[in-house]
């Protein structure tokens, strides 16, 4: 990231790829967090690991959310796995909601749903999502190929 801002790349990046492929990634990866939390998370404690999700659960809804700086890697052994995989249920839920920036205009919603999947799908899939995302918007905004009726 330092090379990429440095170099002023990350300016190119910022102006080349839309919004839509942005929102996609962002869908993608939270996917991603809401299925890792559900399947490595809030079961590894068992019954009582979901019990504990629970609890966590309505106690993340009543904090709306937990702010975390660096060190999470010592701070997190301090909770149990089932209390982090809500977190991370959380984070997931927030990235996917993200998406509502694209519903009003359909090729653009497409594009970011497609490159989500493939984000959370694929490996090496936010790399693909990225470069066939943006491929795709250029080709939509040009008349060339047509996602749906804006």
């Amino acid at each position: 990231m330092l090379v990429l801002a440095a170099t002023g790349l990350l300016e190119w990046l910022a102006r080349v790829v839309p919004k839509c492929v942005v929102r996609g990634i962002q869908f993608g990866l939270g996917v991603q967090l809401v299925l890792l939390a559900l399947r490595d998370y809030v079961r590894a404690d068992g019954g009582w690991g979901c019990a504990l999700a629970g609890v966590a659960f309505v106690v993340a809804l009543a904090l709306a959310g937990l702010f975390l700086s660096g060190g999470f890697e010592q701070f997190s052994h301090l909770f149990p796995r089932p209390m982090l995989g809500v977190l991370l249920v959380f984070e997931g839920w927030t990235l996917l909601t993200l998406l509502r920036d694209t519903v009003s205009a359909k090729s653009e919603f497409m594009i970011a749903l497609l490159v989500g999947l493939t984000a959370g799908g694929l490996p090496y899939g936010y790399v693909v999502g990225l470069l066939v995302g943006t491929a795709l918007y250029y080709l939509a905004r040009g008349g060339t190929l047509r996602l749906g009726h804006d």
